[in-house]
């Protein structure tokens, strides 16, 4: 009995430290990354259009994930009377609705205004302008804080001596609404990039039957190969939202009407949980691969920051330049010799 104690705590103290080193991990690209969107955002007016305004307010959602969640749950296990006060755990599971509510509304947001300027342009620019851009974003955040504080006013199953996780804080109906209302966005969001697909690739089609050199019609096909391009990176943003949140929200289901817990579910539940949060800190990189003007930005951003380690960069790649120029030029000079 005492080694199967012995080997339990041993387990539980393990497990603790890997989820701290996990959240540390996790913290630190996620602080960065969503501070540099929204450094550049505000910062550069080619970063001034509508899009990265959305992509902006994402941004600020993953931030305070890592600048709040993170840091309360390392705490937590440095501390675990925390876990244990009622209002404290019901705030944590609050915040952590609002603030991955708030990403789904932007998501969903983001993809309506890909389906209105890809498939209806012409409304794009009365429907999108900014002053309502700015209403609708204030709408997601007032919808998902009242979602989120809930379980403030009764709507939760805490009792003392029981673990703070979903399971435990969250009752039935309140976890099925949260569920319904944020996957249905999700799948709105999919439909909506689903039909706009379905226009790309029948202008994909046209165009290749049709050829012209008139001015009107190049320019139209440039600026709709533009929207192409970032409703593509959007839908790759989603994409991996999806992936790594889906785990989770099954799991969530699973124990919510199906199966009973255990500490077993409740570890894996915590992997889970940290394989969703592992998305806040993955935008900005997305972003900066696939997304040519926010990886100019960043790039200045960084290099105004660190500008020596510039300057060691450039003198580098300009010696590497000129050495590869000086072989090619005594290459050629051997090659006329022959």
């Amino acid at each position: 009995m005492n080694n199967t104690t012995l080997n339990t705590d041993f387990s539980d103290i393990h497990y603790k430290h890997v989820v701290f080193v996990l959240d540390a991990l996790l913290m630190l690209p996620t602080i960065f990354g969503n501070s540099l969107i929204l450094y550049c955002v505000l910062t550069y007016p080619n970063l001034k259009r509508k899009i990265y305004g959305l992509i902006a307010n994402l941004a600020l959602a993953d931030l305070l994930i890592g600048s709040i969640l993170f840091p309360y749950e390392m705490a937590a296990i440095l501390i675990p009377s925390l876990d244990r006060r009622k209002y404290l755990c019901i705030f944590k599971h609050s915040l952590f609705t609002t603030l991955i509510g708030a990403s789904e509304m932007n998501l969903f947001l983001i993809s309506m205004d890909r389906y209105f300027s890809v498939l209806h342009p012409l409304k794009y620019h009365t429907s999108f302008t900014t002053g309502r851009l700015k209403r609708y974003c204030a709408i997601g955040w007032t919808i998902t804080i009242i979602l989120g504080i809930l379980p403030f006013f009764g709507w939760n199953t805490w009792e003392l001596e029981t673990p703070c996780t979903t399971k435990f804080v969250h009752s039935p109906g309140y976890t099925t609404l949260i569920l319904t209302f944020y996957i249905l966005l999700i799948i709105i969001a999919m439909a909506l990039y689903i039909l706009v697909a379905k226009k790309v690739f029948k202008h994909l089609h046209s165009e290749g039957c049709v050829k012209s050199n008139d001015i009107n019609y190049l320019r139209s096909t440039s600026k709709f190969t533009k929207n192409i391009v970032k409703t593509e990176i959007m839908i790759v943003v989603l994409g991996v939202f999806a992936l790594c949140w889906s785990p989770y929200c099954v799991l969530v289901i699973l124990q919510t009407y199906f199966i009973a817990p255990n500490d077993n579910l409740e570890r894996v539940e915590k992997y889970l949980l940290l394989l969703g949060q592992a998305n806040c800190g993955l935008n900005w990189m997305i972003y900066g691969i696939k997304n040519k003007t926010m990886r100019n930005a960043f790039r200045r951003t960084l290099c105004h920051r660190f500008p020596r380690k510039l300057s060691m960069r450039r003198s580098y790649e300009s010696n590497r330049s000129t050495n590869a120029l000086s072989i090619q030029e005594s290459s050629n000079i051997d090659v006329s010799k022959l």
